[in-house]
């Protein structure tokens, strides 16, 4: 989801509709005469409210007005009558209002998925806005005639016709396959004015779109599945992407001025919305969500309301930085973001004095119709599991760095995070050495070289499988929620709100490279047992867990004498419920491998020392300034028991 009226996943809200294609509509209308505006650049009493025009895009429009009469291939575009300062002053407006309502979404999508309700909430705050505007005089509308109604109200439907496309698209290709056909959508558009309008572009602008697609290819490789229906929507969507990106244009710089096409067109696309969300059951999943009682929690309230107001805010600046920067600019626009996520990754990194990172599976495709996201997780193991084995034996002590690419910055310096790893580890030695005893530990080589990032739900597996049941419990104190700690929360939004963090999560992980090169060789042989497998981290909670029962085994194996057994029936032992299959079904696999074990090192940072993940633990943070005690009392009181 990026903007405008926010349909699901797609909502460029430059993106609009091309059913406007007349050479006329190129033209400005508004006529500027002396005594039509009061000495503040407002329309006076009598002025004609289709005259109107916002005093910002007057000039652009006078000079449009001056080429009526010429032929459309000798017309200047209403862009390159614009300054720059004026096209800079939008699309950084435009870039951050952009950015901040994706973020927003998604936050908000993760609590109440009801992506078509939002799109409408967006689509009838826009409409309030523009009311308000007209109300209060600072937008006036013309008397539509037969003609430019239809174009509007085809205009709107063409609006949400390709959100409904780019939504059943995203059920049959994977996001980034998505993404990397969305970043064609510039060069659409320079097909589009070239065989419609026969505008001619130069050498540079040509060139620029190479590295521009390759940017969204850089960032989304390894990761491409689509099914044939999914390709056939998707180009669909991409090319209505385009069209509706270049009739804005023509629709705002010719007989409309862009805050009018706004305030007409929000109205129909949010009844639309509507229908959409009754034909998907969104409506009655509300209903239901609304009849518990824990929907909307305040938290969500005022999110709502500030992404309604980002919403109406980047609704006014898309229209009008179309206008100013033309399409082509604004289709470009899209893209930037599509690849900022991993280009910040890479900045902090470098910004931090990280070394430059290897890119795992460049330019591979999977698209493998009976494994599930056509083989992509499956290709990351192995694609790891190939550039660890290729390393030498001299390299066995160095550290790797496992991120993933979308959603990972980097704050730590290197030194911070080497140091905090093997601290980390040394504590961990420590536990599983009382544990399981020093000759245990020493005999079997039981000590940890592997970090991954610590979630508070198991997941994808359920409580009586190993990588839920048999994983240490967490070293955060036993009270850090208070008396709650470690049952579920009364918020429905995240019933793991007080329990601790536990279980695996694959996100960032962090080892030598023999460690590595033994955990992803294993993962790869299982991968090949387990081929249709839902993620990466399915792979390797399993053998987490696996790991886990097998130190419980050859801790049992140890107690071989009479009275050390007597001992331990007396004593008890924390895992005496390991059921015996489980046991005995990793004996054979630890028998089966070349070195008789099934130690892999694996620990987890569950004091998020290295890696905070988010994922079920939204409300264990809050944002702190170094200059602010008394936000950080605040938080204390919140968030200490």
């Amino acid at each position: 989801m990026t903007t405008g009226l926010q349909l699901p996943d797609d909502n460029k809200p430059q993106e609009t509709l091309a059913a406007i294609m007349a050479e006329k509509t190129y033209l400005a209308s508004p006529s500027f005469e002396k005594g039509k505006y009061d000495s503040h650049g407002k329309p006076s009493s009598d002025f004609s409210t289709s005259e109107f025009s916002h005093s910002l895009l007057q000039q652009d429009a006078r000079k449009l007005e001056a080429q009526v009469d010429l032929p459309p291939t000798q017309r200047v575009p209403a862009e390159r009558q614009a300054s720059l300062s004026k096209k800079l002053v939008f699309l950084a407006s435009y870039f951050f209002l952009n950015l901040s309502l994706t973020v927003s979404n998604k936050a908000i999508l993760g609590k109440a998925h009801f992506p078509w309700l939002l799109t409408t909430l967006h689509a009838s705050v826009t409409s309030i806005g523009c009311f308000g505007m007209m109300g209060s005089g600072y937008l006036k509308v013309k008397r539509l005639n037969a003609r430019e109604g239809a174009v509007l109200t085809a205009f709107s439907f063409l609006f949400t016709l390709n959100i409904a496309i780019s939504n059943v698209s995203l059920d049959a290709v994977s996001l980034p396959f998505h993404q990397i056909m969305r970043s064609t959508c510039p060069v659409i558009t320079i097909f589009i004015y070239r065989s419609v309008y026969g505008r001619t572009y130069s050498t540079q602008t040509y060139l620029s779109m190479i590295p521009l697609i390759l940017g969204v290819a850089l960032a989304t490789a390894g990761d491409y599945y689509a099914t044939l229906t999914g390709v056939i929507m998707t180009l669909m969507g991409v090319v209505l992407a385009s069209v509706k990106t270049v009739a804005t244009n023509r629709l705002i710089t010719g007989a409309f001025w862009p805050m009018e096409v706004l305030l007409l067109m929000s109205p129909l696309a949010t009844t639309q919305c509507v229908v959409y969300a009754f034909m998907t059951g969104e409506v009655y999943e509300l209903r239901v969500a609304l009849a518990n009682g824990a929907f909307p929690s305040p938290t969500l309230r005022i999110g709502l309301i500030a992404n309604a107001c980002i919403a109406l805010a980047l609704n006014i600046v898309s229209f009008q930085a179309n206008k100013v920067a033309g399409a082509l600019t604004i289709s470009v626009c899209g893209n930037v973001k599509q690849a900022l996520t991993i280009a910040l990754a890479l900045l902090s990194a470098g910004i931090l004095g990280y070394p430059s990172p290897v890119i795992i599976n460049w330019n591979q495709t999977f698209d493998d119709a009976s494994l599930v996201e056509g083989g992509s997780h499956l290709a990351k193991i192995a694609g790891v599991n190939e550039y660890v084995s290729n390393l030498g034996p001299e390299h066995d002590e160095d550290l790797v760095l496992m991120v993933d690419g979308y959603d990972i910055w980097l704050q730590l310096r290197p030194q911070t995070l080497v140091d905090r790893y093997f601290d980390i580890n040394r504590r961990a030695d420590e536990r599983i050495r009382k544990e399981v005893g020093p000759a245990v530990a020493e005999k079997h080589n039981i000590r940890h070289e592997i970090i991954f990032g610590c979630q508070k739900r198991c997941w994808p597996w359920t409580f009586g499988d190993p990588p839920c049941y048999a994983v240490p419990n967490s070293s955060l104190p036993k009270d850090i929620y208070g008396p709650q700690t470690d049952t579920p929360s009364t918020n429905d939004e995240n019933p793991y709100n007080n329990y601790r963090q536990r279980f695996l999560n694959s996100g960032m992980g962090i080892g030598t490279v023999r460690a590595m090169r033994k955990l992803f060789g294993q993962a790869f042989e299982q991968a090949q047992v387990e081929s249709n497998i839902g993620s990466d981290q399915y792979i390797f909670s399993r053998i987490f867990g696996d790991q886990e029962i097998w130190r419980e085994a050859v801790r049992r194996d140890s107690l071989q004498t009479t009275s050390s057994l007597a001992k331990q029936w007396m004593s008890g032992h924390p895992k005496d419920f390991f059921p015996q299959q489980h046991l005995e079904e990793v004996r054979k696999k630890a028998a089966s491998r070349e070195d008789g074990n099934f130690e892999f090192g694996i620990g987890l940072d569950y004091g998020s020392e290295i890696v905070l993940n988010t994922v079920f633990a939204e409300d264990d943070t809050e944002w702190l300034y170094f200059n602010d005690s008394s936000r950080l009392q605040e938080a204390e009181k919140v968030h200490v028991a």
